[in-house]
Order: structure tokens, then C-alpha cells, then sequence
């Protein structure tokens, strides 16, 4: 099952949540969309997770299923941080330049 970041809230949309909330409130696709004021084929891409609604439209999808933004969209747990591989200096290697100017060519 594929997740989708909201990077900028550090949450992330879980498809399978909305189907199960939707299923335990009784709340059909269409029931849904009308709603918050969508299309049904706009939630069934978010429940197949090839689309995620807007954060505004978020909101109005917990205010209608009852439940917490938490429960819909679960803050991303950050991973550590791995240091980034060294990048090879100029200065560890000598100059093409360098190898002309001591008469060697």
C-alpha cells in the first residue's frame, strides 16, 4: 500500500484509515463527496491511493467522519539522519594543469 507525505505537516495520508472510518460511520462514496463537495471518483482515487485530498479538504473529511486529523493522516516519524558520503576535494588530487607545468608532458 502506498502512503503520501504531507512533507510541509510532516503527516502522511493512510487510504486504508478513510475506508475504515467510512465503513464503521456507514458513509458511502458518494455520501463523501457530496460532503465535502467533491467528485466520487476524486475519493475513490484517494481510497486507491493515486490521489490524496488537500489539507483543507482533510480537515472537512475528519469534521464529517468524526474523527481526529491524527486518525486519517499519522505523523511521519522522522528517520536519522545518515551523513552525507564525502565528496572528493579538488585539492586530493593534483591539477591536470599542474602535471603540464612541471615539464612531465
Amino acid at each position: 500500500m502506498r502512503r503520501t507525505a504531507y512533507k510541509t505537516f510532516g503527516r502522511q495520508f493512510d487510504p486504508s484509515a478513510l475506508a475504515g472510518f467510512m465503513n464503521a460511520r456507514g458513509i458511502t462514496i458518494y455520501g463523501l463527496a457530496f460532503e465535502v463537495g467533491g467528485s466520487q471518483q476524486t475519493v475513490r482515487k484517494w481510497l486507491a491511493s493515486s490521489a490524496t485530498p488537500r489539507p483543507g479538504t482533510l480537515l472537512m473529511i475528519c469534521s464529517v467522519l468524526k474523527c481526529r486529523l491524527d486518525d486519517l493522516a499519522p505523523k511521519v516519524v522522522a528517520a536519522p539522519s545518515i551523513p552525507a558520503p564525502r565528496i572528493h576535494d579538488r585539492r586530493d588530487k593534483p591539477a591536470r594543469a599542474a602535471y603540464f607545468q612541471k615539464g612531465r608532458a
